[in-house]
């Protein structure tokens, strides 16, 4: 991964490939040739990569998770959906994971699920600014105001820079 660190994924991405020709079945490899791809902007690709590597590991919640990204990335919501709902049937205390899903609800247009996604995200972890964020967003969207300004509330003790740009997009 150091490539990566250092901002040249076309070097990982050869790095991992020779890896994979002395042994193609390595999910981990897969996975990091994944996030590679992922780095380089090249999202098909990202996608064809963390699909292999759940092909040899179904369970691996992470790449579940980076898949659904993926997909984000390149506006496939109804297949990011699907990740982010299969790494949760892995790892359902993953508020990241919750919090995405809700973005790709969001995306969607199907703001009850979203706002249901970013309230199971709270619940497990309450202090995450970008899904407070993403819930007034969200709640601003399905047309509850008020619902709305109270996460301008909370979101405001916890990133003031975040609750302003919320306010000024959907409150004000």
């Amino acid at each position: 991964r150091s490539f990566d660190h250092l901002n040249q994924h076309n070097r990982a991405v050869e790095a991992y490939g020779e890896a994979l020709h002395i042994d193609p079945k390595d999910a981990n490899a897969w996975y990091l040739l994944g996030l590679s791809y992922t780095l380089a902007g090249q999202f098909d690709r990202s996608i064809s990569a963390y699909r292999e590597t759940l092909r040899i590991d179904p369970i691996n919640a992470e790449a579940w998770s980076y898949l659904g990204q993926a997909y984000a990335q390149a506006e496939k919501y109804t297949e990011e959906i699907e990740a982010y709902r299969e790494a949760l049937r892995i790892d359902p205390k993953n508020a990241d994971v919750w919090s995405r899903l809700g973005m790709g609800y969001g995306a969607t247009n199907q703001y009850t699920q979203a706002i249901a996604a970013e309230r199971e995200s709270l619940r497990i972890d309450p202090n995450r600014a970008s899904t407070w964020y993403n819930l007034g967003l969200e709640d601003a969207l399905n047309g509850n105001r008020d619902d709305a300004i109270e996460a301008y509330k909370i979101l405001r003790k916890l990133d003031p820079k975040l609750a302003d740009q919320l306010f000024d997009l959907v409150i004000a």
